[in-house]
């Protein structure tokens, strides 16, 4: 995992945090990689942040993952088996609840109508974090 010290898309150091998340040890399998495969860690939190640059506006998640990261991640979830099958016989909850956050998240800190503004959702499975920017923005 890596902090966020530049901004990806302008390369200003100077942040606003809007919102943090603190998670703890595994209750399913994505929590279960995060933290044994790569915090190495089984009984702790690790807090994660919602920035928005105050430069260009953009918003990004801090910490994030590293290709290595990534490369932990994707590979034990291929060699856990399929996805879809596991999502099929667990699915995640508040699905709703946690696009309407981040929907909020943004809408507030944005000064002009968000169809203004690009959204990407990077990773994000059946895109369900975009219905309500969609929904709202004649996108």
């Amino acid at each position: 995992m890596e902090e966020v010290s530049n901004c990806p898309l302008c390369g200003n150091n100077h942040f606003e945090k809007l919102y943090s998340k603190s998670f703890s040890c595994p209750c399913y399998v994505r929590r279960w990689i995060l933290f044994k495969h790569m915090f190495k860690k089984h009984d702790s939190s690790v807090d994660f942040f919602y920035m928005i640059c105050k430069n260009c506006v953009f918003i990004l998640l801090s910490p994030r993952l590293n290709e290595k990261d990534m490369e932990i991640k994707y590979g034990l979830i291929i060699k856990l088996g399929s996805m879809k099958a596991r999502i099929a016989a667990n699915p995640p909850e508040n699905l709703d609840k946690r696009a309407a956050l981040i929907y909020n998240l943004i809408a507030k800190n944005q000064k002009n109508k968000l169809a203004n503004y690009k959204i990407l959702d990077f990773g994000g499975a059946s895109g369900y974090n975009l219905k309500l920017f969609a929904k709202n923005n004649e996108c």
